[in-house]
């Protein structure tokens, strides 16, 4: 399997930017379940991105799914503003005719699988923001798109 390095962390720093503005907990978990398929890791070799291709959903233009950021040492990681976390799980939804992106909700898990964190975004609290060349987004936008 060939590892795909990004140069940007687009997705994980929208989370971070947008969790610090939303906080809301929830006793479910998402079923951490589904057919993960590696995208590859960030530049600094510390994050894990997969998308669950059995949760793409295409409607028009734009596609929803589940994806999902593991940190491999969270001692490494840098966390802005966000609880410490080893496995991020989001809905995103990639509108592809305008090479867009958006997190719909985002589940911080622990090393445990235990929920830290739940978070859902109106369209007001996140706006859609463009797909950055070499990013997980990026990664994310040619598997969705072209499938």
């Amino acid at each position: 399997m060939k590892i795909i390095y990004f140069r940007h962390y687009v997705t994980c720093l929208a989370i971070g930017f947008m969790l610090s503005a939303c906080n809301t907990t929830s006793n479910l978990r998402t079923d951490t379940k589904g057919g993960w398929i590696n995208l590859g890791v960030s530049a600094s070799g510390n994050v894990q991105y997969a998308l669950d291709s059995s949760s793409i959903r295409h409607q028009n233009d734009l596609v929803t799914f589940r994806d999902r950021k593991t940190i491999i040492n969270p001692k490494q990681q840098y966390y802005n503003n966000t609880p410490a976390y080893k496995t991020a799980i989001s809905t995103t939804q990639i509108d592809c005719k305008r090479k867009q992106f958006r997190i719909l909700d985002v589940e911080l898990l622990d090393a445990k699988n235990e929920l830290i964190r739940q978070d859902h975004f109106s369209d007001s609290e996140l706006r859609p923001m463009g797909i950055t060349n070499g990013s997980a987004a990026q990664q994310q936008y040619k598997y969705v798109c072209s499938h």
